[in-house]
């Protein structure tokens, strides 16, 4: 998989995070602190999908390692008891592990001279 089709596939699986957390954040049924998590969630994947599409990957492989780190994070603190938020949980799971192949990919073509 070269590192475009990577990249692409990294963007849709962030967009898809960022939506359901977009629209989980405004659910009032959540706790408080669930709400603040989804919060930082939701400026995190924002913050990701305009770093991803509007610049090189090999300049961005440090924040985007720092992204993943931080939506690994809250991702371990979500309260998965409810089925909407267990939902959003595998699909914060898709996005990091995307996102991990993207570093990846990128690092292997950095060190190759390939990009």
């Amino acid at each position: 998989m070269s590192i475009d089709e990577t990249k692409i596939l990294a963007i849709k699986a962030v967009r898809t995070a960022r939506n359901e957390v977009r629209d989980a954040r405004l659910n009032e049924a959540f706790s408080n602190l669930t709400r603040q998590q989804l919060e930082e969630l939701y400026t995190t994947l924002d913050k990701l999908e305009d770093d991803l599409i509007l610049s090189e990957v090999d300049e961005g492989l440090d924040e985007i390692e720092r992204s993943v780190s931080k939506i690994e994070d809250i991702n371990k603190e979500i309260d998965k008891e409810n089925k909407q938020l267990e939902y959003i949980a595998k699909v914060l799971d898709v996005a990091a592990k995307s996102l991990r192949l993207l570093i990846k990919v990128a690092s292997t073509a950095s060190s190759s001279g390939v990009i």
